[in-house]
């Protein structure tokens, strides 16, 4: 019982790591793009 309590748990844990990593991931990407579209932002704003 003791043992199989220990891995119980641990698989929860397993299963939300990489359900975490894949909306991070996705995430991630919007990211990389928001400061994309801020430099030319900031760029415009310099210009004039």
């Amino acid at each position: 019982m003791a043992p199989s309590k220990s891995p119980g748990p641990v698989d929860a844990l397993i299963v939300n790591i990489p359900k975490e990593l894949e909306p991070k991931g996705s995430g991630g990407s919007v990211i990389i793009s928001q400061p994309k579209n801020k430099k030319p932002a900031a760029s415009g704003e310099a210009n004039p």
